[in-house]
């Protein structure tokens, strides 16, 4: 399984992605979950190539428990 986030290098959401890293790695140990610097003002989602949370659509930063959610419906 891969998870990737894209987040906006100068905005600080590096902790916010360090965060929901270290959830999705302690429901999926086996997962591989990588960072790249996206848009100004993003934060997505992706599983194996799925979007499954965008800040650009939602105004919001994905909550944890709901990405493992998504992630465990797939």
């Amino acid at each position: 399984m891969e998870i990737s986030g894209g987040v906006h290098r100068d905005t600080g959401y590096g902790s916010r992605y360090r965060e929901l890293e270290k959830a999705i790695k302690r429901a999926f140990p086996d997962a591989v979950v990588t960072g790249e610097v996206g848009r100004s003002h993003s934060f997505e989602v992706t599983v194996n190539g799925q979007l499954i949370h965008s800040k650009l659509q939602t105004n919001q930063f994905p909550e944890a428990q709901m990405v493992v959610a998504r992630i465990q419906q797939m």
